[in-house]
């Protein structure tokens, strides 16, 4: 073959090869997949507004009245209990003071002796009249007989001046006379005695009787004043809390309540303690339904005030509701 003709078909056959690898690559190409596409970010919908919100509290008394310790002092005896019901005027309780009852207790023993003192001179009073009535009538009988002999005696001398008696009988007359007249002196000397005494009597009853009405003043003052420790209810309802113990020092400073009395269990509320993000959905006025464990209804009842991160739903008890109870509430928000 001529050189020529294998340069042509050299070239020729350089070319097929070029244009067969080009149709290899483009095929190869297309071959290969295409890249999915990226996703595309889904957009949230916003969380739907909850039509209402449950929370727990303590149910509490709307109407309550505080009772402090009338006096700084100690705690001698409680007489309610948290949940009794009580009356104006019972008593609750009875606090004392250590010195006041120390001088209560004197003041006691001084009042005792003085009512012993009386009764002694009234008892010595009694025997001293009884004797110088006793005395007394002795001596007007003595008087009586020596009267009699007097007279007696006169007329015998009388008639012995005049000789119409013998001297013996003069004599006789005078004897007896004598003696009516010493026994008469000493009964009526005893009776003056027995009647001095019983004046005497007299004046000492009569200050003792005057120290005893001053002890007993006294006394009442001191029992006036312990009557103040007592703790008195000032109105009708029912014991919601006390504090303290029998025996405990307590002053008005330290305990602003020793009991606390709901006058109308009728009227309750419930605090409760709202999450700040909750509290923003919450107002006075939204209704509320109040659950206690043990009913099986709800009581109706609305937001009455916010304080702080509290809310106060106020309610009418129309079942078994009471201070302290734990219930859960369900408020209504705005839509």
């Amino acid at each position: 073959m001529p050189a020529s003709n294998a340069k042509v078909w050299a070239a020729a056959a350089a070319g097929a090869a070029i244009l067969m690898a080009a149709g290899y690559g483009l095929a190869v190409f297309r071959m290969k997949p295409e890249p999915a596409p990226e996703p595309v970010a889904a957009v949230e919908a916003p969380p739907a507004r909850p039509e209402e919100t449950s929370l727990p509290g303590t149910i509490r008394a709307v109407h309550v009245v505080d009772i402090p310790p009338p006096l700084d002092g100690t705690i001698e005896a409680f007489y309610a209990e948290t949940g009794d019901q009580v009356y104006e005027g019972q008593i609750l309780g009875r606090m004392g003071s250590a010195g006041l009852e120390i001088e209560r207790e004197a003041v006691q023993s001084a009042e005792e002796r003085a009512r012993e003192r009386m009764q002694t001179v009234e008892s010595q009073l009694l025997s001293a009249r009884l004797e110088a009535s006793r005395a007394r009538a002795d001596a007007s009988r003595s008087r009586s007989e020596y009267d009699r002999l007097d007279r007696e005696y006169r007329r015998q001398k009388l008639l012995y001046s005049e000789g119409a008696t013998p001297k013996l009988a003069v004599d006789k007359v005078e004897r007896d006379f004598e003696l009516a007249k010493g026994e008469f002196d000493a009964l009526d000397a005893s009776a003056r005695i027995s009647e001095e005494r019983v004046t005497r009597l007299m004046r000492d009853l009569d200050d003792a009787r005057a120290d005893m009405a001053a002890r007993s003043r006294a006394l009442d003052d001191l029992e006036a004043e312990a009557g103040a420790g007592e703790i008195v209810s000032p109105i009708d309802g029912q014991v919601i809390s006390r504090v303290g113990v029998a025996g405990e020092r307590v002053s008005p400073a330290q305990v602003p309540a020793l009991f606390r009395i709901a006058t109308d269990l009728t009227q309750l509320e419930v605090a409760l303690d709202v999450p700040p993000p909750a509290l923003k959905e919450l107002r006075p006025g939204l209704p509320a339904l109040v659950i206690v464990a043990g009913a099986s209804d709800g009581m109706l009842g609305e937001i009455s005030r916010i304080e702080g991160t509290s809310a106060i739903v106020s309610f009418t008890a129309t079942g078994p509701a009471r201070p302290g109870d734990t219930a859960q509430v369900r408020i209504k928000l705005d839509p």
